[in-house]
């Protein structure tokens, strides 16, 4: 029987305190994890060698880390409230990092770096949180029983407040001292905190609270739109967002002017443009961004797709250079200027059944089903699955902006010590830190555009930037949150 360390066992608990977000985890996502962290290679012709998951499984829930909670339906396991703080957080500056399957150079070091990020927790603002969400939710019967909420909406409410009820409660088991989280990456190379319900990343709540009065954050001005302009060298797009200019400008608002659109009505439905310009760009139809500008004109609907040029080029490049690598069996890969090496993962998937043996249902069910991957490409999308043709786009665009984060992160270290607190395309750094954190990401921003990494990316999607290109002198990428 195959053993795993005390070590691995720990990172196999923090990984599955990690993805429990309040709903639960899968019987199967356990189970793979668990045979990850044991080294077993599980294929669909033979899911027998998971027995040994077994034995660690019944572990975890009699030392009260997890809890197996059975149904017919959905079985699942949830993190035990009392084990949270030993799962979620670490009280030492020592890094800890669980997935990084596709990060090298700075992509690596940004997340060994977050992992030794400390946080401090307000927990005065959760508790004043806890106590309005437990007032809110002593009142929702009543306000079923008056007829105030019914069904879905009522439902929709409950659910919500349960889970910020939870979020709070997680966070304030934290330790009263300075805590740090493990770290992962998809497999574009997007950085990402651990922590489940008690993560940084859990949403806005979790960035007020984690946020000191001592520090500002500051986002990029779409950043989707700022990768695509630098990819292309299109000095208008570029404009748009920050990115050859000092004026504040707004994404959204500028397609919207450059497509001859009052701005008034430009920003009584600024929400119907972003709900059309953010998909566009990664590789939604016309269709769809049509359909979302409901408040224009068909003259209009068509003049701002118009100005969407660059985002159609990136679509069409990046789906026929997904087609044919699908075509030879292969996933598209490419490489980004901080190091990482992104490659796609759509493969066909395959179920299999498992069976535990047991039928007690106390540690796990009697037999559940599975669903791997094969080692074939799934090309197009089907009724279950995304293909690799799709998501071409929104990979590309994704792992560049996973690159401007990572080096970002590297570089504002390397500058002033700190190790800013990052989500994607939004940087919360000590006020005093903030001006050299916009130097900072201006400079990446330019040895980007000529980034080697950068110039095979553009050979691979077939892409010639005007000579002209974008003007570097002048840029103001980020705004205030």
């Amino acid at each position: 029987m195959i053993k795993t360390t005390e070590t691995g066992k720990t990172v196999l608990i923090r990984t599955l305190a990690s993805l429990d977000t309040g709903k639960g985890i899968s019987v199967q996502n356990v189970f793979l994890r668990t045979a990850r962290a044991l080294g077993l290679a599980i294929k669909p012709r033979d899911v027998s060698s998971l027995s040994e998951c077994l034995p660690i499984i019944r572990e975890l829930v009699d030392e009260g880390v997890i809890e197996y909670w059975h149904s017919e339906a959905m079985p699942r396991y949830t993190l035990r409230e009392g084990a949270t703080h030993r799962a979620c957080c670490r009280t030492e500056p020592i890094g800890a990092v669980i997935r990084a399957c596709n990060n090298r150079g700075n992509g690596l070091r940004a997340l060994e770096l977050m992992s030794a990020r400390p946080f401090y927790l307000n927990r005065e603002a959760v508790r004043t949180e806890l106590d309005k969400v437990n007032a809110d939710l002593e009142t929702l019967p009543q306000a079923w029983k008056d007829g105030i909420l019914r069904g879905e909406e009522y439902a929709t409410q409950k659910a919500s407040l349960e889970a910020k009820q939870a979020q709070c409660k997680a966070l304030l088991s934290l330790p009263e001292c300075a805590v740090y989280f493990d770290t992962a990456a998809d497999y574009r190379g997007r950085l990402y905190f651990g922590g489940g319900l008690a993560s940084p990343h859990n949403g806005r709540f979790a960035r007020e609270v984690f946020t000191r009065e001592d520090e500002i954050t500051l986002d990029c001005r779409s950043s989707f739109a700022q990768m695509i302009a630098i990819l292309t060298g299109d000095a208008a797009l570029g404009r748009a967002c920050g990115i050859g200019t000092t004026e504040e400008c707004d994404l959204y608002l500028q397609v919207a002017e450059q497509a001859g659109i009052d701005r008034q009505k430009a920003k009584a439905h600024r929400a119907e443009l972003k709900g059309a310009i953010m998909p566009r760009a990664y590789g939604a139809g016309e269709a769809r961004s049509k359909e979302a500008l409901k408040s224009f004109s068909d003259c209009e609907q068509v003049a701002i797709l118009k100005r969407l040029d660059s985002f159609t080029r990136i679509t069409k490049r990046a789906q026929a250079a997904a087609a044919e690598w699908a075509d030879d069996g292969d996933q598209l890969a490419w490489c980004t200027p901080c190091g990482n090496r992104p490659a796609q993962e759509y493969y066909v998937m395959k179920s299999a059944q498992f069976c535990t043996g047991n039928n007690d249902c106390l540690y796990y069910p009697p037999a559940f089903p599975l669903t791997l991957r094969t080692q074939y490409v799934q090309k197009n999308r089907t009724e279950t699955q995304s293909g690799a043709v799709l998501g071409s786009t929104a990979n590309i665009v994704q792992s560049l902006d996973a690159s401007l984060c990572a080096e970002v992160i590297c570089r504002h270290f390397d500058k002033t010590g700190e190790i800013p607190f990052t989500i994607h395309d939004s940087f919360t750094v000590k006020k005093e830190n903030a001006d050299s954190l916009r130097q900072t990401v201006c400079e990446v921003m330019r040895d980007m555009y000529d980034a080697p990494e950068m110039i095979e990316l553009r050979k691979m999607l077939k892409i010639i930037p005007p000579k002209a290109g974008i003007d570097f002198s002048q840029m103001n990428p980020l705004s205030e949150e």
